[in-house]
């Protein structure tokens, strides 16, 4: 196969070739164009050079039957002097709650927890999450339920918030509804302040003409912070007024709490968006507003991803972070540092990273499964963790010339337009069409 170097290259490819590479990929890069692969590394590729030695945390005995080793192949780079260093709550196999330090290590785990999509780790140790059947939980530090609601005509999806005032803020997709409802509960579960996007985002919707059933699709909600916007008279950006992503028509709003009314909006560029967040007074950039604007239908273009950082004051753009091999056209999030660094999760990219303000990555985690909304925590953020002993952070140099590729940057068809189809004995993935010819985008250097 003929090396391709120093550009990307667009190839012209017969409708009969399929290509699903599922591979993080390492620059030189090889892609096989005439077969439909999964090209799981091997255990000798997924060594790094630098191997981890020091000692960490003793993992809790919740970890039992986890990866707890071999997890720490998946952090690809590190470099301590750089990163926000702290603990990370992800998903293992996008079911399993689990705490790793930043060598990848898994010191704690929720085995017994029936999660998915969204899991927190609150300020006392508790871990609030959405369940399996479409409610919220809330288990101890040691895994015991301690707290269970599910909305009566509908399900909770994508965010979950426990509120300065001790009630929770769930996003609930209501039977006979045509969009997302914000809804309140107290421990009691009763519902006491509701917000309907259908009715309040009615006009949106009905110029986006969005799909009945889910016209909005929220997909994320923050109670906004403290912030200098409200201390200087502006009552827009009250504390505890809602920061809204409705996906589906590419817009984040902010909500009035008192009165249900949008008082700020943005939707300049924006494209299947995710994880609009206010951020805190006392890091960089307090105030502005960062995005995950994934760019969904930039995969007939450049396909790129961004994360954006917005001034609400003249809805202008004053940072943002995207380079080649970043795109995650659904899903993903992220989330501000303290220290002014951005960790980003691309999940259909298979990877979470952290970027400093000048670009650069000092943290990547690329485990084998897409990663689904981790979070940093300080290593005192709960009791819990700073009962735990400190943890290592050893430097993780990745092998000479590595460089990961997100697998939408070179997917060559999306889901919907292909099919399955017998060829010489052999089940293939074709395009739905015949004579469609498509254009393939490679990554640099690939051969």
């Amino acid at each position: 196969m003929a090396q391709l170097q120093n550009a990307w290259h667009r190839l012209r490819v017969p409708r009969w070739v399929a290509t699903t590479v599922r591979a993080t990929l390492t620059v030189p890069v090889l892609a096989t164009l005439l077969v439909s692969a999964s090209c799981a590394r091997s255990k000798d590729e997924s060594k790094l050079e630098s191997r981890v030695e020091a000692t960490s945390p003793p993992a809790t005995p919740a970890t039992s039957g986890l990866p707890t080793s071999e997890s720490a192949d998946w952090v690809r780079l590190y470099k301590p002097e750089s990163a926000f260093n702290g603990y990370t709550l992800a998903f293992y196999r996008r079911r399993t709650p689990i705490l790793m330090d930043m060598n990848g290590r898994i010191l704690h785990a929720w085995p017994e927890a029936r999660t998915r999509s969204r899991i927190r780790l609150l300020e006392d140790g508790t871990l609030l999450a959405l369940t399996l059947d479409g409610g919220v939980a809330e288990y101890s530090w040691d895994g015991d339920l301690l707290w269970k609601h599910k909305p009566q005509k509908g399900f909770a999806h994508h965010d979950v918030i426990r509120l300065a005032n001790g009630n929770t803020m769930l996003i609930v997709r209501a039977r006979g509804l045509p969009a997302d409802v914000l809804m309140e509960i107290d421990h009691d579960g009763r519902v006491v302040w509701e917000w309907r996007s259908g009715v309040q985002l009615a006009q949106q919707i009905q110029e986006k003409g969005t799909a009945a059933g889910d016209s909005t699709h929220i997909n994320s909600v923050q109670e906004i912070p403290d912030n200098d916007w409200f201390r200087l008279g502006d009552d827009r950006f009250r504390p505890g007024n809602l920061l809204v992503s409705a996906r589906n028509l590419d817009l984040v709003v902010l909500i009035d709490r008192q009165t249900g009314a949008v008082v700020w909006s943005f939707d300049t560029d924006l494209d299947r968006q995710h994880e609009a967040l206010m951020i805190e007074l006392g890091m960089p950039g307090h105030g502005n507003i960062l995005i995950f604007n994934n760019r969904y239908r930039s995969f007939h273009g450049d396909r790129r991803s961004r994360v954006i950082e917005v001034d609400p004051q003249d809805s202008s753009v004053v940072w943002q972070y995207e380079s080649d091999g970043f795109y995650s056209p659904t899903s993903a999030i992220e989330q501000p540092l303290p220290n002014g660094n951005v960790l980003i999760t691309s999940s259909r990219g298979g990877r979470a990273f952290e970027v400093t303000r000048q670009g650069e990555t000092v943290w990547e985690w690329t485990p084998p499964y897409d990663p689904l909304r981790p979070q940093r925590y300080a290593y005192d953020h709960s009791p819990q963790l700073a009962s735990l002993s400190s943890p290592a952070e050893e430097l993780v140099e990745p092998p000479e010339g590595y460089r990961h590729v997100d697998r939408d940057v070179y997917r060559f068809s999306r889901r919907g337009s292909r099919r399955k189809l017998m060829l010489d004995g052999k089940k293939r993935t074709v395009l739905e069409s015949n004579h469609d010819c498509r254009i393939l985008t490679l990554p640099t250097e690939a051969t």
